[in-house]
């Protein structure tokens, strides 16, 4: 009987016993942001096609178009995507800091100085090729301070300007060892307008913060 009674004590006991807590939902990642540098081309879908392919692929994902030319108004346009007419100096100011995951640039950054001049098409012009360089020189600075942590900068450009764009790196923010380039094919389906008209090699650079 005694063995009874401490036996229904017991299963008393594990009923009243707390249950457990569900497991907290884990927190949903913070929505990707990414900066599409010099990507309305000629205002056709010359060069906005590559924004608009990667907004469709990443519906999430939050894209901003920066280029000093106007968006054509008959293009059609994600939603994900907000297209601003500035310099890449100004453009960039806008958003906050530690607040991006991707800036892509395709023969833009480094091509050009803030005027959008393009510096292929003046090779004798030191005051270009200066302005050019401390163009890219800023520009690289606060995109380091834009990107969150871990966040990546993805930059197409010709072997002309890929050296002068190195050694813009310097002081910028960016670490020696997380900065890497490559020379790539440039396939004419994987193309853009200007990696098409551009005569030479083409190399991507990646640089993470």
């Amino acid at each position: 009987m005694q063995a009874k009674t401490n036996r229904k004590k017991t299963l008393e006991s594990k009923s009243k016993a707390k249950k457990p807590k569900p497991r907290a939902r884990p927190k949903t990642a913070k929505e990707k942001t990414v900066v599409m540098l010099g990507n309305v081309g000629f205002g056709d879908a010359s060069q906005i096609e590559e924004t608009i392919a990667l907004a469709e692929r990443l519906p999430k994902a939050s894209f901003v178009g920066i280029d000093l030319k106007k968006l054509g108004p008959r293009l059609r346009k994600p939603k994900n995507i907000r297209q601003w007419q500035h310099d890449f100096i100004g453009g960039l100011s806008r958003l906050e800091d530690n607040s991006l995951s991707h800036v892509i640039s395709i023969m833009s950054l480094g091509h050009y100085n803030s005027k959008g001049e393009d510096i292929e098409g003046y090779r004798q012009s030191r005051k270009l090729a200066q302005e050019t360089k401390e163009n890219t020189h800023e520009a690289l600075k606060l995109i380091y301070r834009k990107l969150a942590k871990g966040g990546n900068l993805r930059i197409t450009l010709g072997q002309s300007v890929l050296l002068t764009l190195m050694k813009s790196f310097e002081g910028t923010g960016f670490n020696k060892k997380n900065i890497k380039y490559w020379r790539i094919n440039n396939k004419p389906n994987k193309s853009t307008f200007w990696m098409k008209a551009y005569i030479g090699p083409i190399y991507r650079v990646r640089a993470e913060k």
